[in-house]
């Protein structure tokens, strides 16, 4: 995917008015080419009301337009309330609040709900308030609940590796700290698959056999996941998905009988994906150049080089050796077959 963007943007003193909390960052238009899907275009704009309610808290609001020739148009509102209360003081917090994110596409629908309770710590030690006031530590999401994820389907995924570049070029005037500018653009990316990693082995496991699967690291195992989300240290999110057996019903029927029956196993487990390692890197150059009765300069030079690897969590797991799933011996069935409503003992 190759491609140029165009757009225009004013700075007050150095800052964006999205930074300042006064309005609206004005959009961008871009025009792209991908080998897959061929010619598109793109256009966006970001519309943000930031105030600040005396000393009683704040209110924030926002909401964002893309619009997409290739993916449809996306809307994302976001909404954000805190409030200095008594009680938020008595619970040693400077501030409570709530967030609430949502966004929906219309190729894909609702992409997602998320209600977050938010607020600012405030320490007794004023000299760690000092330390903090600079840095978002300060800041924190207290908790949140989350809705409207989409399903999981277990998959294999081939390890891919990309790159991508990009250039922004943003020149305008100076004028007594006003800085209006336009904004020109170029991006490239490609992602490919690596010669060696044209060829990938993936032997899948059902719930019968999930104990053949536990020395194989790219052993794909028939499961499912609810509620799907990604774990977070920082703000903390520290729940992951909930995993589900995918065991299959058999039905019987015959003269005088019938019925339905199912495997349940004598283990306990533990689920995972197959293994990949995707690599991936991206580099930028950024240039501002403002010329009036000021005159300002600036650049911004980047580059990452990054690995993705999903694989079985292994580090700091106590967990694992403990409840593997088990094969069959003289001792031990692994699985046997029942009908949920027998009534024996297990």
């Amino acid at each position: 995917t190759a491609g140029a963007n165009v757009g225009f943007g004013l700075e007050l003193f150095g800052k964006e008015l999205n930074d300042l909390g006064l309005s609206a960052s004005i959009g961008s238009f871009s025009l792209f080419y991908n080998n897959y899907r061929g010619l598109g275009m793109s256009a966006g704009a970001n519309l943000a009301f930031n105030s600040a309610m005396g000393a009683k808290g704040s209110f924030t609001a926002g909401i964002g337009l893309q619009s997409n020739s290739q993916s449809g148009i996306t809307i994302s509102p976001t909404f954000e309330f805190q409030y200095k209360s008594k009680f938020a003081e008595t619970l040693g917090a400077e501030s409570s609040g709530f967030r609430l994110n949502s966004g929906f596409s219309t190729r894909t629908g609702l992409q997602g709900l998320s209600i977050n309770s938010v607020g600012r710590m405030k320490a007794k030690d004023d000299d760690k308030n000092t330390k903090s006031s600079g840095v978002s530590a300060i800041s924190n999401d207290y908790s949140g609940i989350s809705f409207a994820h989409q399903a999981y389907t277990p998959a294999t995924n081939i390890p891919f590796t990309s790159y991508q570049f990009s250039f922004n070029l943003k020149p305008g005037t100076e004028l007594f700290g006003n800085h209006p500018n336009l904004s020109f653009g170029g991006f490239y990316s490609r992602q490919y698959i690596a010669k060696a990693d044209t060829t990938q082995l993936f032997p899948a496991y059902g719930y019968l056999y999930y104990q053949n699967a536990k020395s194989l690291s790219n052993a794909l195992l028939d499961y499912n996941r609810e509620k799907e989300l990604m774990y977070h240290a920082h703000p903390p999110i520290p729940h992951i998905a909930i995993p589900s057996y995918t065991y299959d019903i058999y039905s019987i029927t015959a003269e005088g009988s019938g019925g339905m029956f199912r495997p349940y196993r004598g283990d306990i487990g533990y689920m995972r994906d197959a293994s990949v390692k995707s690599k991936s890197g991206d580099g930028s150059i950024s240039l501002d150049l403002g010329a009036g009765n000021l005159v300002h300069a600036g650049a911004d030079v980047r580059v990452n080089v990054a690995t993705t690897e999903n694989t079985l969590w292994r580090e700091s797991n106590l967990m694992t050796p403990q409840i593997p799933f088990r094969s069959s011996d003289s001792t031990f069935e692994a699985v046997y077959f029942k009908n949920p409503a027998e009534k024996t003992i297990n």
